[in-house]
């Protein structure tokens, strides 16, 4: 899906930007698929969800924006 929207866009624009939860899990495989670390977002998890969102036994806090360029 990844590859898909990548190379539907890669003529259309010459970034993209996608974000994931600090989790261990997410950021190896979009960094697999091309992508770097851009920024993170502090606390995004807690300001915009009322329940706390927990992945692999972690607490999400902070989005991390990772970003592929042409």
């Amino acid at each position: 899906m990844v590859q898909f929207v990548c190379v539907h866009y890669k003529n259309k624009r010459h970034t993209m930007l996608v974000g994931t939860g600090d989790s261990p899990f997410p950021i190896p495989f979009y960094q697999a698929c091309g992508f770097t670390i851009s920024h993170q977002i502090d606390d995004f998890f807690i300001c915009h969800y009322d329940q706390p969102i927990y992945e692999g036994g972690k607490q999400l806090i902070h989005m991390i924006i990772l970003k592929k360029r042409w």
